[in-house]
């Protein structure tokens, strides 16, 4: 039950503001309509009461009162509503409860002392429990036809008046109680959507003036993340959002201001460093053992490759490169010629619709060599299928090599982290291949994935957001 909740409720700050205020404002209404019904149905039981008493008061059914009382006609009585009959006991039928409170003040209203066990008594219960005769009498008076013949909503309920007279027998008069009628609930309803409609309309005024540039602060974010730079951010919405975006576009202009010290940073350690590198190489070359200077040659060389699988990763958060729209079965189809002499290791499968995407190709061409080469290394083969859905663009390359640890997958991603436990870097290479790919596929909004096969060998996979 909890996870269906959590599956329904929605996500965006914006969303669920609204929603939250309209579930607290429908929970309120509900509130409302209970309470407003109550009024309406207590007050509809004090009007039927009223009209009873009015009309007793005019037939004269109280013995010994003021002349008032019943010789001056009740208007009430003229609307001929009140059904009368009497009987040698106080009435409550079955089903029937007496209304303690009516029943006070009824007495209080025609003076008479309600601890003398001749009434009055109120009873309220349903008209179908009325006996047969009385219930006749009540559902024959002019009010109930005249309801009926207008279309509205029929009586359900009655009040019965018992009430002693002089000569000891019981005056009994009953009367329905007015429903309530259909306009009121049209009356609830149209009030409920005019509050919706103004009062979520304003609320969604100002949570939008809200989420706006916090939706724009998290583009912005997302953006500098993949890029290393974005331009500054408009300070719009309340003032804690503006102090909120005012501080952010400060530190996107320190954290782009460090990202450019170190860019030059690692250009001046890159020609410090290869520089002497490159005169080394020169100077080997005049050494007379050719075993020894081949060995010598080729430390040069590993040291310069990973020099620049080092300057590649630590400038892959601020690539210079620009993006384009590109062809990534075409692409995928170039990161083969780089491996000449091993076509026949190389399994290619593209799909026959066109894929295109918004990439940096050059990057994106180096991250799928470098997965490329580990199939080639660890699995002596390289199986790549490329697909594309609602989800994103997918490129695998799978191999038939022994796997990897389940529990050690995570940790190939890490800088100097290799597969192969020698430092050989003919064999091992540097430990920085499956880093750079994912710093790469990162760079673009996806990520890179090693899952191992069943039948055996891995399956690397770069994912691309759609």
């Amino acid at each position: 039950m909890r996870n269906m909740l959590a599956r329904l409720w929605p996500r965006s700050l914006y969303a669920q503001i609204l929603l939250a205020a309209a579930l607290a404002l429908f929970a309120a209404q509900i509130v409302n309509a209970a309470l407003l019904f109550n009024g309406m149905r207590n007050r509809a039981e004090l009007e039927a009461a009223t009209l009873v008493v009015g009309s007793i008061m005019a037939r004269g059914g109280v013995e010994g009162q003021d002349a008032r009382m019943h010789k001056t006609p009740h208007p009430l009585h003229r609307r001929r509503a009140v059904a009368f009959t009497t009987s040698d006991q106080a009435l409550t039928p079955s089903g029937f409860s007496r209304d303690a409170a009516l029943s006070r003040r009824a007495a209080a209203f025609l003076g008479l002392p309600q601890e003398s066990g001749a009434g009055p008594y109120i009873a309220i219960g349903q008209i179908a429990e009325l006996p047969a005769i009385l219930r006749q009498k009540v559902m024959n008076r002019p009010m109930v036809r005249r309801m009926l013949r207008n279309g509205r909503r029929p009586p359900e309920r009655a009040l019965i008046f018992s009430l002693r007279e002089a000569d000891g027998s019981w005056a009994i008069a009953s009367v329905v109680i007015r429903p309530i009628e259909r306009g009121a609930v049209t009356a609830l309803i149209v009030q409920t959507l005019l509050l919706y409609i103004i009062m979520l309309g304003a609320l969604a005024l100002v949570v939008r003036r809200i989420s706006r540039p916090l939706a724009r602060l998290k583009e912005g974010m997302n953006i500098f993340g993949r890029t290393g730079s974005a331009a500054p951010l408009a300070e719009e919405g309340p003032s804690d959002i503006r102090d909120l975006v005012r501080a952010y576009n400060a530190m996107q202009e320190r954290l782009g201001s460090l990202l450019s010290e170190k860019d030059v940073m690692l250009g001046a350690i890159g020609h410090d460093l290869k520089t002497p590198l490159a005169s080394l190489r020169v100077r080997v070359e005049s050494v007379n053992d050719e075993a020894e200077r081949d060995q010598m040659i080729a430390s040069i060389d590993e040291t310069t490759a990973i020099l620049d699988d080092i300057l590649s990763l630590a400038r892959l958060g601020k690539s210079g490169e620009a993006i384009e729209r590109t062809d990534i079965a075409a692409l995928v189809e170039t990161v083969l010629d780089d491996f000449p002499g091993q076509e026949e290791l190389l399994e290619l499968e593209m799909p026959d619709a066109r894929i295109v995407a918004s990439i940096r190709p050059m990057l994106l061409r180096r991250a799928l060599r470098n997965l490329v080469a580990n199939a080639l290394r660890y699995g002596g083969n390289a199986a790549i299928h490329l697909a594309s859905g609602n989800e994103g663009i997918r490129i695998v390359v799978e191999d038939n090599g022994p796997g990897i640890a389940d529990a050690d997958i995570e940790q190939m991603f890490e800088p100097f982290v290799r597969a192969e436990a020698s430092r050989n870097r003919a064999s091992g290479g540097s430990g920085l291949g499956l880093t750079i790919a994912r710093a790469i596929a990162r760079a673009h909004g996806g990520d890179v994935t090693l899952v191992n096969r069943a039948e055996g060998g891995l399956r690397a996979s770069i994912h691309l957001p759609a």
